[in-house]
């Protein structure tokens, strides 16, 4: 159609129905037919489409009155233009007599953020001028042909003068801004009125407004209202109290929804519903409750409650997971709890798979992806914690083969080597220190094991094994070395030799750690030091002489921190064969009345059994402080005083068992007779620190720790 540059074209389209004429010269609806009728422009423009999909001129159905309501907004089109479109709506009924709206759109493209409702208004007011004042309402019998829009001459802004009180409007930084039924504001005013609010408050809004309407669906999407009667003004101020923020947003919400089924319901992933998911998770103003609410309408909420486990639900958690970095956790306890656990999780890594596959098509919304994911990662480990997910199924989330996690997870790992690095002068309280977890969860773990660089012996927090074994398994050596000195105490051998090939002890992140040591070895190193060898002898060379007698590769005498196992089963008297056959000819019969001793040294000994028991105790804990090992030498105590029966609980409790403090005394007293050849002046019952009786116990240990080693 050809038009001269002075005419402006006014587009239009209607709801699409089935119609029927009435006797009186009316029509009835006897049905929508889903797509548009009486349209003068084809394709309707996609931003339009979406924005009417997204309820943005919608009035609540039910709340039209007698006078037809109209809806003018300005809608992003492409990137060097808008619409701005005016939706005239009117009540009308179906052949069974019910109400319905029935809709009449005008739109007109203009340049990008140029307000043009006001040219719609003017051939609107000429339209009513050739009409007797009607307006162009709905009408499913005034048919319109594709590229004959209507056409009137070009004419210039109206100029329209806003009442004074419509400064005061203004000032209200809430939206929409109401205006009673009882105002003479004109269309072309409160048109007028919403693109100076745009131009004062200066937030990039588009223009929006409604007129002489009863209820809206949307009415957060607004920036005037005003309201059709006294009743609708109440209605419309309560309403905009609940209004939360993200309906002021632009928000295609119905994409967003459809991107989501379409995503669930069908095991190919599409791009432009990867795409409609990624674009809004770059606007940071939605918060994620919005996206809860519309996970949850999809079922999400259900299907974790009530344990349902279908194709769709696992899609659906896996993409939640994605775009909702908090339910991550949620997500995996869930997926533990699945009887079809495998089944599942192949379902959910294909998905993932598809997704990130997609990610390269997508450069531009791509990130926004990828930072929920990062963030989720950084939100979920410290969850190891607290035991709300297991190491096994995290371990399984970072290795599925092209998963979306396994991707990324990386780059936490880099970011908590990073702090690990900085905790040295964290401890000294150092300030301004480039953290890059700063989350408050790691803020809590890093002021937690600051400690570990402040004092060389700390005690171990069993909870941050969980690290320890996830870093193990991921084959992050260096971390999983630091987290079992933190968590353990000691470092597995296998574990700290994948840091360190050789020796015992090695600095990490500013943190001297040590590795476990085996039964062989710690035989060794308690005949070092309390034997003729001094403990300052490097330990390098001990390790040598070590592997050159007990072969230290092997690792089978590894003790583990949790065994239950008596390591000195093998060197008690009935399990000493041959080599033990004949007894020393200074060793006390282990069942001689006459060794017993007798009062008044008895009593001596026993109102001084805490002297003799702290002596122990400090001469054990001098050689180890792992209480495994402690329990070894006390049981190479026994064997040197030939009782093995003898209790160690008398060392947990500070009054024990008379019963068997008096076996310990009758022990050591027997030991002593046969050590200071029944020298009744040295045999009393009683050990003292750098006493005479210790320094015989220290040379036997020796003695026969050497001989156990030299089997």
């Amino acid at each position: 159609m050809m038009t001269t540059q002075t005419e402006i074209q006014i587009h239009e389209f209607s709801t699409g129905i089935r119609a029927e004429r009435t006797a009186d010269g009316g029509w009835v609806s006897l049905g929508f037919t889903g797509q548009y009728m009486n349209a003068t422009i084809d394709p309707i423009p996609h931003a339009v489409q979406r924005s009417i999909a997204n309820k943005e001129f919608a009035v609540a159905e039910g709340a039209t009155s007698d006078e037809p309501a109209i809806i003018g907004r300005v809608v992003s089109g492409s990137e060097e233009s808008d619409w701005s479109v005016i939706a005239i709506v009117t009540r009308g009924r179906d052949e069974k007599g019910r109400s319905a709206s029935f809709y009449r759109y005008f739109l007109y493209e203009g340049d990008k953020r140029v307000n043009n409702l006001w040219k719609i208004l003017g051939w609107i007011e000429n339209y009513q001028q050739l009409h007797n004042g009607e307006m162009p309402v709905f009408n499913p019998f005034d048919t319109k042909e594709i590229e004959q829009p209507n056409l009137c001459p070009s004419f210039t802004p109206p100029q329209i003068d806003l009442p004074p009180e419509t400064e005061n409007l203004l000032i209200d930084f809430s939206t929409p801004i109401l205006i009673p039924p009882d105002s003479e504001y004109t269309l072309q005013v409160v048109s007028r009125l919403a693109n100076k609010k745009v131009i004062n408050d200066g937030n990039n809004q588009l223009v929006s407004w409604a007129y002489n309407v009863e209820a809206l669906e949307q009415p957060g999407r607004f920036l005037i209202v005003r309201a059709a009667s006294d009743r609708a003004y109440e209605l419309l101020q309560k309403a905009k109290l609940s209004i939360s923020q993200v309906t002021t947003l632009d928000v295609d919400e119905q994409a967003i929804k459809s991107a989501i089924k379409g995503l669930i319901n069908s095991s190919k992933v599409k791009l432009e519903y990867v795409q409609a998911i990624a674009e809004p998770l770059g606007n940071i103003e939605i918060p994620e409750s919005y996206w809860k609410e519309i996970f949850d309408g999809q079922g999400a909420n259900n299907a974790l409650k009530q344990g349902i486990y279908s194709p769709q639900m696992v899609r659906l958690l896996t993409l939640r997971a994605i775009v909702i970095p908090e339910t991550l956790v949620d997500y995996l306890a869930w997926l533990e709890k699945g009887s079809k656990q495998n089944e599942n999780s192949t379902i959910s890594a294909e998905f993932q798979s598809q997704i990130r596959n997609s990610l390269s098509q997508i450069s531009a919304t791509a990130p926004n992806l990828e930072v929920k994911i990062i963030e989720g990662i950084r939100i979920l480990l410290p969850q190891l914690l607290t035991q709300k997910v297991s190491v096994d199924i995290v371990y399984q989330l970072f290795t599925t083969t092209n998963g979306l996690w396994a991707k990324f997870h990386y780059q936490v790992i880099q970011d908590i080597e990073h702090d690990l690095q900085l905790m040295s002068k964290f401890a000294r309280s150092s300030q301004d220190l480039d953290f890059k977890l700063t989350e408050q969860s790691w803020q809590k773990i890093w002021e937690e094991l600051k400690k570990y660089w402040q004092i060389r012996s700390c005690v171990p927090q069993e909870k941050y094994q969980a690290f320890a074994k996830l870093f193990e398994q991921l084959g992050y050596s260096k971390l999983s070395v630091i987290f079992y000195h933190i968590g353990l105490g000691k470092v597995p051998k296998n574990i700290f030799f994948q840091v360190r090939p050789n020796g015992w002890q090695c600095n990490l992140y500013g943190i001297g750690v040590e590795r476990e040591i085996t039964i062989p070895e710690f035989l060794w190193l308690v005949i070092l030091k309390i034997g003729s060898i001094e403990v300052r002898v490097p330990f390098v060379i001990i390790l040598t002489i070590l592997s050159l007698v007990l072969g230290l590769a092997g690792g089978k005498f590894l003790l583990a921190g949790s065994s239950t196992t008596q390591p000195t089963e093998a060197v008690t008297p009935n399990n000493q064969g041959s080599t033990a056959s004949t007894p020393s000819k200074d060793k006390p019969s282990e069942t001689s009345e006459e060794q017993s001793i007798q009062n008044p040294k008895k009593q001596k000994a026993v109102t001084q059994f805490e002297t003799t028991k702290r002596s122990i105790k400090t001469f054990v804990e001098k050689l180890s402080k792992d209480d495994d090992f402690q329990r070894l030498i006390r049981e190479e105590i026994k064997t040197v005083f030939q009782k093995s029966d003898l209790s160690d609980e008398i060392f947990k409790n500070t009054s024990g068992d008379k019963t068997e403090e008096l076996k310990w005394i009758n022990a050591i007293y027997s030991y002593q007779k046969a050590k200071f050849n029944n020298d009744e002046a040295k045999a009393d019952g009683i050990i003292k620190d750098n006493g005479d009786t210790i320094q015989k116990l220290k040379q036997d240990i020796v003695k026969k720790l050497k001989e156990e080693t030299e089997k």
